[in-house]
């Protein structure tokens, strides 16, 4: 099902799952304080983006050519690189999107890949988050623009409950400065440990 809806868009020979390299990788709390991110206790990825153009147009396609089929697929590398992290405490959230770029897209790339790895994992998940603010695609930012760029730019939703220890859920992570502004948010309101799991790290 998956291989058919790639190959609408791209020739055959290049959409072979199994040509996507598993290279997990951990990136812990003092590597990520370096880098200027203050809030995340470690990053989780499975592969690295710059390693496969099948993995980049998968997620390509995912995102911008709106085929949410394929989250499945991309969320099963983020079971297989962290299937030994589980503990039975933690709770799952997406990375959000604002509502203008959610409703036009019709769906949240995070929301599915993390709804999938918590179904695989048996583990719980929670809408925690909301972007107050667009802030743009990051990718042509520079690092620093990606930082300035994620000041203030989300928020706990109305009414929600914060675990104590809560697993981040994207498709790339880049410089991260992402998912340290969620995990900001989300360690004011109480949580005491956040990671991160992503597909990609770029």
């Amino acid at each position: 099902m998956f291989q058919k809806l790639l190959d609408l868009f791209y020739p055959k020979h290049s959409l072979e799952w199994k040509d996507i390299p598993f290279r997990p990788y951990k990136e812990l709390q003092h590597s990520l304080k370096e880098r200027g991110l203050g809030s995340l206790d470690r990053i989780f990825s499975a592969c690295n983006y710059h390693d496969s153009i099948v993995l980049q147009r998968a997620i390509f396609t995912l995102k911008y050519r709106r085929v949410p089929g394929l989250a499945s697929r991309l969320a099963d590398f983020i079971v297989l690189a962290c299937r030994e992290e589980v503990i039975p405490d933690i709770v799952l959230v997406p990375v959000p999107l604002h509502w203008q770029r959610h409703f036009d897209r019709g769906f949240n790339q995070a929301a599915l890949l993390a709804r999938r790895t918590a179904s695989e994992l048996d583990l719980s998940y929670a809408n925690l988050l909301r972007r107050t603010r667009d802030t743009g695609h990051q990718a042509w930012r520079s690092r620093d623009e990606r930082l300035a760029s994620m000041h203030n730019a989300f928020a706990l939703c109305r009414g929600v409950a914060v675990p104590h220890h809560i697993v981040l859920i994207d498709d790339i992570a880049t410089t991260g400065a992402t998912l340290d502004a969620c995990a900001q948010v989300i360690k004011a309101a109480g949580a005491l440990r956040v990671d991160a799991w992503v597909v990609a790290r770029g």
